[in-house]
């Protein structure tokens, strides 16, 4: 028997280490396009400096050789041949199953605004590329933008001020964590964060991205 997991994050290592305990025999094969274990609910503290890498792991430091996984690393998967049973890899190289689990998550929905998606300085906050990226351009950019004051969005601000940095902040629901808290609730954190120098807007969202000559970003117009 082999299994067959596709992606590396919460679900697939725990999927992993739930399989080895119920079969203790068959191959169990790890597929994922990240190179290392990392938890994405705690990104914030990498792009602050507050952890590295390594103290973004949430599993045991010998995890391959503990539950004889075979992972391989930084490779994608790009398609499935379901008759065949077999997982098809960005190079056409194909992997067999018995069963597959496939645990690759969400990934970054870059909205329909005219210009942000063909825009060369747009990032999403999901993993450990994201955040390099971020980082870098976190070193000249003068103006940074978070489109989004959900809890992805907050993460992103409060990373960027642990490294002195400032952002804008802007939400088309009427406060920040909508979903989590009501209006009363949320003025107390939009306080503290125009305290630190995060401005806000909400009620309103971005219409259009305006491009310079190099594609990149040099101006929001707002729907208002």
């Amino acid at each position: 028997m082999r299994y067959v997991i596709l992606g590396s994050s919460a679900a697939g290592i725990h999927g992993a280490k739930e399989l080895r305990r119920l079969d203790k025999e068959s191959e169990i094969v790890l597929i994922s396009s990240d190179k290392e274990i990392y938890s994405r609910c705690i990104l914030h503290h990498y792009l602050s400096g507050e952890r590295n890498l390594k103290q973004l792991s949430f599993a045991e430091n010998d995890f391959v050789k503990r539950y004889q996984i075979r992972w391989m690393k930084g490779r994608t998967c790009v398609s499935l041949d379901r008759k065949a049973c077999q997982a098809v890899l960005e190079n056409g190289e194909t992997v067999g199953y018995d069963k597959l689990l496939i645990a690759t998550g969400s990934h970054t929905y870059i909205p329909p605004v005219k210009h942000l998606k063909e825009a060369v300085n747009v990032c999403g906050f999901r993993n450990i590329q994201d955040i390099d990226g971020l980082k870098e351009a976190a070193k000249q950019a003068e103006h940074m933008i978070v489109m989004g004051a959900g809890l992805v969005g907050l993460d992103c601000v409060m990373g960027l001020l642990g490294i002195g940095r400032t952002a804008t902040l802007i939400e088309s629901a009427g406060w920040l964590l909508s979903k989590q808290l009501d209006e009363r609730a949320a003025q107390t954190y939009q306080k503290a964060f125009l305290e630190k120098g995060i401005t806000q807007h909400y009620g309103v969202g971005i219409e259009e991205a305006v491009l310079d000559k190099r594609g990149q970003i040099c101006q929001v117009i707002l729907t208002d």
